[in-house]
């Protein structure tokens, strides 16, 4: 007798794995620093990563993409020699232990800083520094032949230690060098001697190895040496307008499909047939009832949005005033972030009648009748509390780190640092990429009223916007690479990096 042999199953194409997924993150994660704990209990059980690994924050969403890239660093900083001294994880247990207790006592601290100030004020500073003294530095170097290079100038106008002195030569690249290393060495020790116990102060071989991995891997090698790169910050232009663009197309395709059929198809008003196939008296009466149903949605708009601001100007006392927060807040108004996007887009120059009623808006809000955005006033109120809701919601967290993560670490590795272009051919086609993606992502009407007239860098974009839409468009593009250029050097960026991270750890430990 003959047996059917049993057929064999299909097999089904494997796909990729996303590393940056949760179950790829957890299982790196538990591959890399949880090798040496038991897989499951005697119950049968696989213990969860917090029961494995000390907390690093109250979340553990947070505490997972921590989790990856100290995990990344492990692997390649400590791993690379440990491993070949002994199999022993006690000295790795410790260093986690070290790291969870800093990010503990950071979570603490940032609860007592003003986010809003900080984000929407003195980082938005930061940024308008830089943009202005980079013009001014390659606008001084170019209008005279004798004078120094634009790195000499903008040095001298925001100095920093640990960037000087400014490259110019071998020798002076490797002063730099060994200054920006000790500058790196003070502030992690400085930093762990706030954050750290007496008992973990005192272990020299551990704090040295802790701070080693911060002020070289984290500081030196992803901060200052790629974060600076214009390459990376083009590249992230160039991302978050595609976000912004892919956003902006996803709502237009539900509102065309909402406008598929009109109201008056779904009233019964209209039928679905051609209207050159209607008499003209019907017509007539289309066009009539159609201006009598936009003037009505007209008057309702304007309606609601009287409504939602009685409402909000009604609910605003009832919230929790900006001194709980910050000892001498600054009014939301008034903040540098509304003034920045005339800064980058140098709006005193291309629509000085725009800055002007802009300002004057902002005083009539602040000194006018009334001082509603003045500190806690009622506007005051009202955008704060949109801005701790939104913008500062910690369930943002989780995502920027997975981002982060991905564009310091791709594939869960640090790899060699990408130079920048090699030519100044590729550097303009990543620049000319992010200016693209940047004009894409803005509607059409704000493209054309902020890069369609004005002058930039001695490029007249209102002529060659009268020549055509194709000197329209070539003329949009040179004007928002000219705008990206301030990224394009990165000894320059430095300042603008290493001037954010000292914000950042002044306002976290003001006692250092």
């Amino acid at each position: 007798s003959t047996t059917n042999a049993r057929p064999k199953p299909a097999r089904t194409p494997t796909e990729p794995v996303d590393a940056l997924s949760d179950k790829a993150t957890t299982a790196f994660v538990r591959r890399v620093l949880c090798a040496h704990h038991v897989p499951s209990d005697d119950k049968g059980r696989r213990p969860a990563l917090d029961e494995l690994l000390p907390p690093l924050t109250s979340s553990n969403d947070v505490d997972l993409q921590l989790y990856a890239i100290i995990a990344v660093i492990i692997k390649d900083f400590v791993y690379a020699w440990y491993a070949k001294i002994t199999p022993d994880h006690a000295f790795v247990d410790s260093v986690l232990q070290i790291i969870a207790h800093c990010t503990r006592a950071l979570e603490q601290r940032v609860r007592n800083v003003d986010l809003e100030a900080l984000l929407l004020d003195e980082l938005p500073a930061l940024l308008e520094q830089h943009f202005d003294a980079h013009r001014l530095a390659h606008r001084c170097s170019h209008a005279d032949a004798l004078a120094p290079d634009p790195r000499h100038i903008y040095h001298t106008l925001h100095p920093h230690p640990a960037l000087d002195p400014v490259p110019a030569s071998p020798d002076q690249l490797l002063a730099q060098q060994e200054h920006e290393a000790a500058w790196r060495q003070l502030l992690v020790q400085g930093v762990l001697a706030v954050l750290l116990p007496t008992e973990d102060l005192d272990n020299a071989c551990l704090r040295a190895l802790v701070g080693e991995i911060v002020a070289e891997m984290i500081i030196g090698g992803a901060v200052g040496s790629k974060m600076a790169e214009p390459w990376f910050l083009w590249e992230a232009v160039e991302k978050v307008a595609e976000a912004l663009q892919q956003r902006k197309e996803k709502g237009e395709e539900e509102l065309d499909k909402e406008k598929a059929t009109s109201r008056l198809e779904q009233f019964g008003l209209l039928s679905a047939r051609s209207e050159k196939q209607q008499p003209e008296a019907w017509r007539s009466w289309v066009f009539w009832s159609a201006g009598f149903w936009s003037v009505c949605q007209i008057l309702f708009v304007a309606f609601s949005i009287l409504r939602s601001v009685v409402l909000a100007g009604l609910a605003a006392p009832g919230l929790g005033g900006r001194g709980e927060w910050a000892s001498q807040p600054v009014p939301v108004v008034s903040m540098r972030a509304w003034t920045l996007a005339g800064v980058v887009l140098e709006m005193d120059g291309r629509m000085p009648w725009t800055a002007g009623m802009l300002g004057l808006a902002q005083w009539a809000v602040m000194r006018g009748p009334g001082r509603v955005g003045d500190t806690n006033g009622p506007l005051d109120k009202l955008l704060s509390h949109h801005l701790r809701a939104r913008l500062l919601d910690p369930a943002h967290l989780p995502p920027a780190l997975r981002a982060l993560r991905a564009s310091l670490f791709p594939n869960n590795a640090p790899g060699a640092p990408r130079p920048p272009p090699p030519t100044k051919t590729e550097a303009a086609a990543t620049r000319a990429r992010a200016a693209k993606a940047l004009l894409a992502a803005l509607p059409p009407v704000v493209r054309r009223l902020v890069f369609g007239r004005g002058r930039l860098g001695g490029w007249d974009v209102g002529t060659a916007a009268s020549n055509g839409g194709g000197a329209d468009a070539e003329a949009m593009q040179a004007d928002v690479e000219a705008l990206l250029d301030v990224f394009g050097d990165a000894y320059l960026n430095k300042h603008l990096v290493f001037g954010i991270v000292e914000l950042v750890v002044a306002r976290l430990m003001p006692e250092l």
